[in-house]
């Protein structure tokens, strides 16, 4: 235990807890550009990619421009020339591209198009203004944020450089024997200094950068040059400063697992490009190699593909004689184009095949190929190799080289070479497949599917294919679900293994359900005929009477274990007596693709544990969560606390008054038969007539929909529904005119401001009235408020009607002793009533009468 804490002690050095920088977005639709090439500095000023907007933005939604802070070179020489890679000013953008203005200009031009610039970010080393090593120091108050940006380095002990950097053994160094920084974290690199980034004034100094380049310059992303120079961990803390939407390393390894560990240690926040998938398409493209392609590198491993930016050639590669693609270049181009992964395009190559790539990015976003699509064929036939990859829309399909009979029904050519660029053609889906949806009783754990199409593509991944996670109500069971875009499919149903499996259910055309029952799938789609299909089930419940908490996997973990512990109690086992901890339960998956887990205290000591962290479950691991406060019900992720779930408790045993008006939104449905069993009336808004909104009796209760409920007798009149499954969800808001009534899911704090006001119930006197445009208000769980925008005139007053008559409840604002006239127009303040005539009025949210 002694040793783990000391573990987790440096990890929280390192690791700040704030929110979780995504790395890169799932399911992303976008295709890139590598706005430059070597020395391309006349074809790549920033004025000059601004007047290429329209053409550039049409096809790219992300554009990779060199680095673009000012070098030492161009300090002393505005007439020199460098790409960059020689970083010596961080907040001085001004360099042989352009000026900042112009670099501004650019961004904000592109932005608008809707297409994001990625800055090239050089921290693996540094060059000195006028030596070896004295970086400058650095002061900017941005013209955008107002916040002041301020970069100092240690020029007397240079503690800040790596020690073994070649500058602290070179005898033509200055700083020979001078460096005190600690060894170098990665590889190092001849040619500038090698930054320590466990140097916490370089940490601090990069996190300004970052900030500054994100906040101040409007870049949506990083490229981080030569990740391989420093620890991965430290992108993690880079990320998580700027929150970049985009991020990218470059790990240059043709080896997948030394890639893909490193975007694992970066704790998933950042892509990587795919090298391994650069090294087959040169075996593949440049030697006719068609077999190669079996082998797709990062992209073609849907745990990590969202993870992969594929390419055929960059700037590095393209100027080295043994790496760049020499043939089928175009083909290579396509075949990128098809894959998962986010294909990113050299800026040559645009410009020498732009006919052509224009027509397949235009294809690729006309199927929704995202960088988590499926690749649901892939395999050699004589003289090339076929793919097909399933989007969001239409598959697309790619042949590389030229092979025999390869069966196009269905499909329309979009390109396809020729004598000059041959050795490829490019396909789109003539029509988009039906939805076929197969439904498997969810009443064992854990259950997988295996499924493949007509073709035997694989549709659900490698056996035993997909674990079953999500799962929708039939009826009144849940049922474990996947859809699959096809006109025709077979799967089998197995606990994991070869043993369980089922037979071959085959050629599935229609919806079907089944249950898994001891190797055998029984049938079970003429009985659930007609039946009800609800919404989908929320995973995350749990009770007062538990100590629960949920976990956010990435999709490549296969295991996930739990570490809790108590900070007074540091030698009390919670999750057993061996790290890494307890194994979690697998229950089903996020929205994201990601996995979600599930732990609960056994309860085996007399308290419970205050503190909890999360890990890859394998044995001696360092791949885990930040440690986290543990909260009963706990959302988190590996470096975010995401919230809570749903607390079955405090939605099932609320306390209603009777006849009191309460608002209620549900995380499940009421039918017409269940509603005569409420020991109240619900209401729904209807209409609003003048300034009165009415309120209408429901026959039924919609999940997540906001309604008023009038309780018959004082209790917990939602208590007989606690069998009901709880749904996934978000609150749906009904508007009449300009009014919204919006439930809620969980807490939330509502403040008025300039563009809405804000009404809320109060329980006490059986009101509404308005959040202020400060502190606000906060609305619980399952509960419902009200909006307008600011400056209309509210309503004052409801009218629910039933079958018993018409009843009313008022509205009125914050400002307490405010009098309205029954219009709403204010007639008195500070409850002086002393020179208003007789009549009907409103103050503190009571009517009240002068006669």
């Amino acid at each position: 235990m002694r040793r783990l804490i000391q573990i987790l002690f440096l990890w929280s050095l390192c690791i700040p807890v704030f929110a979780q920088a995504e790395g890169w977005p799932s399911n992303y639709k976008g295709v890139m550009l590598q706005g430059f090439y070597w020395d391309s500095y006349d074809d790549t000023k920033w004025a000059t990619l601004t007047s290429r907007s329209e053409e550039l933005s049409g096809s790219f939604s992300l554009i990779w421009i060199p680095n673009a802070g000012k070098t030492s070179s161009f300090y002393h020489n505005p007439e020199s020339k460098s790409m960059g890679y020689d970083p010596c000013f961080w907040l001085d953008n001004n360099s042989c591209f352009g000026t900042e203005a112009e670099l501004r200009t650019m961004i904000s031009t592109f932005h608008d198009k809707g297409t994001g610039i990625i800055a090239d970010v050089v921290i693996n080393h540094k060059n000195g203004l006028n030596s070896w090593a004295d970086f400058p120091d650095e002061n900017v108050t941005g013209s955008k944020t107002g916040k002041t940006y301020s970069i100092t380095w240690d020029n007397t002990n240079f503690s800040g450089i790596c020690r073994t950097d070649e500058a602290n053994r070179n005898d033509n160094s200055p700083v020979k024997g001078k460096l005190t920084g600690n060894d170098d974290t990665g590889d190092d690199f001849d040619g500038y200094r090698d930054l320590d980034h466990t140097n916490t004034t370089v940490r601090q100094n990069i996190n300004t950068y970052v900030d500054f380049l994100t906040d101040e310059l409007g870049f949506a992303g990083f490229r981080y040059d030569m990740v391989k120079g420093y620890g991965a961990g430290y992108i993690q803390i880079y990320n998580n400063e700027a929150k970049p939407t985009y991020s990218v390393g470059e790990y240059w390894d043709g080896n997948y697992t030394n890639v893909t560990n490193w975007i694992k240690g970066t704790g998933y926040t950042s892509a990587a490009f795919d090298f391994p998938l650069k090294d087959v398409i040169n075996n593949a493209f440049g030697n006719g190699n068609w077999g190669a392609l079996s082998n797709k590198g990062i992209a073609g491993d849907p745990y990590m593909s969202r993870y992969a930016v594929t390419f055929v050639d960059n700037h590095d590669t393209y100027r080295e004689a043994s790496i760049p693609l020499k043939n089928n270049i175009l083909a290579a181009n396509a075949f990128i184009l098809a894959m998962p992964g986010t294909p990113c395009i050299f800026l040559q190559h645009w410009k020498d095949y732009k006919t052509e790539l224009q027509k397949m990015i235009a294809a690729r976003k006309e199927a929704g190929i995202t960088n988590q699509s499926r690749i649901v064929a892939g395999y050699y036939k004589d003289g090339g190799y076929v793919t097909i990859v399933q989007g969001e829309n239409k598959k697309i399909m790619v042949v590389s080289g030229y092979p025999q009979g390869v069966d196009t029904n269905g499909y329309t050519q979009v390109s396809v070479g020729n004598n000059e660029n041959p050795n490829y053609a490019y396909y789109i889906e003539t029509e988009a497949q039906k939805d076929i949806t197969v439904y498997v009783k969810a009443d064992q754990d854990p259950l997988y599917m295996y499924v493949w199409g007509q073709g035997g593509e694989k549709l659900a991944g490698e056996w035993p294919g997909t674990q079953l996670g999500h799962k929708k109500i039939v009826g009144d069971t849940p049922y474990y679900y996947m859809t699959f875009k096809t006109d025709k499919l077979n799967f089998i149903i197995s606990k994991g293994d070869n043993a369980t499996q089922t037979g071959n259910i085959e050629n599935i055309t229609n919806d079907v359900f089944y249950r898994y029952n001891n190797n055998n799938a029984i049938d079970e789609t003429a009985a659930n005929a007609g039946k009800a299909i609800s919404g989908e089930l929320n995973p995350l419940t749990f009770g007062d009477d538990q100590l629960t908490t949920f976990f956010e996997s990435p999709v490549a973990w296969n295991n996930v274990s739990c570490w809790a512990w108590n900070t007074e109690r540091p030698d009390v086992k919670y999750t057993g007596n061996d790290w890494p901890g307890q194994p979690c339960q697998y229950i089903g998956k996020a929205a994201n693709g990601n996995k979600i887990w599930k732990w609960t205290y056994d309860k085996s000591q007399s308290d419970l544990p205050d503190k909890i962290l999360f890990n890859d479950g394998q044995p001696n691991t360092n791949t885990k969560s930040l440690e986290y406060d543990m909260l009963n019900g706990g959302y988190y992720t590996i470096s975010e606390t995401k919230g809570t779930g749903i607390n079955t408790t405090l939605l099932f045993d609320r306390e209603f008054t009777a006849d009191r008006h309460s608002t209620i939104c549900l995380p499940f449905s009421i039918d017409v038969e269940e509603i005569l069993q409420l020991d109240g009336k619900a209401y729904y808004m209807a209409e609003k007539k003048g300034d009165v909104l009415i309120f209408r009796e429901a026959t039924s209760i919609e999940a997540f929909k906001p309604y008023i409920f009038i309780a018959n007798n004082t209790g917990k009149s939602l208590q007989m529904f606690n069998n009901k499954f709880i749904l996934s969800g978000m609150p749906i808001p009904e508007q009449i005119s300009n009014f919204t009534f919006m439930g809620t899911m969980e807490r939330k704090n509502v403040v008025s401001d300039n563009a809405n006001s804000y009404y809320i119930y109060l329980a006490t006197d059986g009101t509404f009235a308005m959040a202020n445009n400060k502190e606000g208000v906060n609305v619980g769980a399952f509960r419902c408020y009200f909006s307008c925008p600011t400056g209309t005139a509210p309503a004052k007053d409801i009218e629910f009607e039933c079958t018993t008559g018409i009843s009313h409840h008022t509205i009125h604002t914050e400002q307490n002793g405010i009098i309205y006239g029954i219009s709403g127009v204010p007639m008195g303040k500070d409850g002086d009533v002393s020179r208003l005539p007789k009549g009907v009025y409103i103050m503190n949210g009571s009517k009240f009468i002068i006669k």
